[in-house]
């Protein structure tokens, strides 16, 4: 059985409804009430510093977007620490998503 817990959701021109094993949610408090994720937050396409468009109709391929978190959303210090990954987190708890608020991006690929 697979346990969730302190992760982001968000809908775009939909209810707020899924299933997580087995059991199924149509809001926030039934997602916490009726799974292992006590923890989660309810995220809009804002949580982001740049405008994510969010691809209607749906494409296959989709360029990089810039995923850093907006300033006071809902995913900052909104995760739970998970030591040599993200103990380096600056506020209350580390942020959800790839990267934390403030710290600079990491370098891909090759380097000059």
């Amino acid at each position: 059985t697979a346990v969730y817990d302190y992760n982001g959701y968000g809908t775009v021109d939909m209810p707020f409804r899924g299933i997580i094993a087995g059991c199924e949610f149509d809001s926030l408090e039934s997602l916490r009430a009726n799974t292992s994720e006590k923890h989660g937050v309810r995220l809009d396409m804002d949580t982001f510093l740049a405008r994510v468009p969010f691809p209607a109709p749906a494409l296959r391929e989709w360029p990089p977007q810039d995923l850093r978190l907006r300033p006071g959303s809902a995913a900052m210090d909104a995760g739970i620490v998970i030591p040599n990954v993200n103990d380096d987190y600056a506020g209350a708890a580390p942020d959800l998503g790839a990267y934390e608020t403030g710290q600079e991006l990491p370098v891909y690929g090759r380097r000059p």
